[in-house]
């Protein structure tokens, strides 16, 4: 889903494991680019995460962004087990914030 697409919304940060990719992501789309997961999750402003990891990597970005309090936007295929999604709901209801799990 792009920021485009959502009144209101815009890009404002970026994170990569690899602090060269973030960057060279960020740059030309003209947000703040992270490799520390944590300091995404706090910056200023943040409301709403969108989660891109390849399948089977959900769960614990979808588990730190609850927890700091993000709604979420999580791509397809959401995880590999049905459990794992479960923890993703319940992460999400027990921090009390949105999802759209598509």
């Amino acid at each position: 889903m792009c920021p485009a697409a959502i009144e209101g919304a815009g890009l404002e940060a970026v994170f990569s494991r690899r602090s060269d990719v973030a960057a060279d992501f960020a740059e030309p789309h003209g947000c703040v680019d992270y490799s520390d997961l944590d300091a995404l999750l706090y910056h200023p402003g943040l409301k709403a995460v969108t989660i891109c990891t390849p399948s089977g990597a959900h769960l614990e970005p979808v588990k730190a962004a609850s927890a700091a309090g993000k709604h979420i936007i999580c791509e397809k295929r959401l995880e590999v087990t049905a459990e794992r999604i479960d923890e993703m709901i319940n992460a999400c209801e027990g921090a009390g914030v949105g999802r759209l799990l598509s």
